[in-house]
């Protein structure tokens, strides 16, 4: 069974400094890392 198709989503991100990129143009300059924490409590 096919689940997906292996790409990440293109989404736009908004930058600590209030300018908005797309997730492509991090992959174009080098290598990106993604990492999704989660906050409990």
């Amino acid at each position: 069974m096919k689940t997906g198709t292996g790409r990440a989503v293109d989404a736009e991100v908004l930058l600590s400094d209030g300018a908005i990129k797309r997730l492509s143009d991090f992959w174009q300059e080098k290598m990106v890392l993604l990492v999704f924490l989660r906050h409990f409590g």
